[in-house]
């Protein structure tokens, strides 16, 4: 009797402590990403799930990631980033400057990773220094001062005659450096270059004509 006096007793403290051990156990938050890329499609994408999946994270499975695409349309980063503020993600990725600049007008205090950022950070207004990025805002960035050398000497070493090349722009991309970089790195060679800006994918034909109607012996 007295075994089963206490048995009953274990089983009773056992209940009763039940629902505090659930609760002392309870999961953490699951952190909510937030990702903002060109499209679907691209290349960004691919690089943050294979990453997640090194890691252990897989997307819908241990990790819900709130993906956004701007599709090269500046004027939807606002409202994009808007609508990513709805889901309250704890960290913001996202790929190249312009995008990140929506982050930072978006979310004060929330971080933001930034990737193939194709110019100067402190440049582009998106960290203070690259050893101390100060804010809410981090990242890496692919410049390299001698990227312009680098593409017009490849250029001349196919073409050795080449003497003008028409190079098609960006006009919304804030990195004004990588053409800076370009035009130095022109006079160097004695290269003549013709500047093309495009600020829409419909303006495409019409660049490409222009093109075709100079003397010029490359495109970049």
């Amino acid at each position: 009797m007295t075994c089963r006096r206490h048995l009953i007793a274990a089983i009773g403290v056992g209940a009763l402590a039940l629902p505090l051990v659930i609760k002392a156990q309870a999961p953490a938050k699951v952190p909510t990403i937030g990702v903002v890329t060109f499209s679907a499609a691209s290349d960004q994408v691919r690089q943050i799930t294979q990453v997640s999946r090194d890691r252990g994270y897989v997307e819908g499975k241990n990790i819900p990631i709130e993906q956004r695409f701007w599709e090269v349309r500046a004027e939807r980063l606002d409202d994009l980033m808007a609508s990513l503020a709805q889901v309250k993600p704890d960290v913001i990725v996202t790929a190249t400057a312009l995008p990140t600049r929506a982050a930072m007008r978006a979310f004060a205090s929330i971080p933001i990773v930034f990737f193939t950022v194709g110019g100067d950070p402190v440049a582009l207004g998106l960290v203070q220094s690259l050893g101390r990025p100060g804010g809410n805002v981090t990242g890496y960035t692919s410049m390299s001062s001698d990227l312009a050398g680098k593409q017009l000497q490849i250029a001349r070493e196919v073409l050795p005659k080449l003497s003008r090349m028409a190079v098609l722009i960006n006009a919304k991309n804030p990195n004004v450096n990588y053409w800076r970089e370009l035009v130095a790195a022109a006079r160097k060679l004695g290269l003549a270059i013709d500047r093309i800006d495009v600020r829409e994918s419909a303006d495409l034909a019409q660049a490409f004509a222009a093109v075709t109607g100079q003397a010029a012996g490359a495109l970049l």
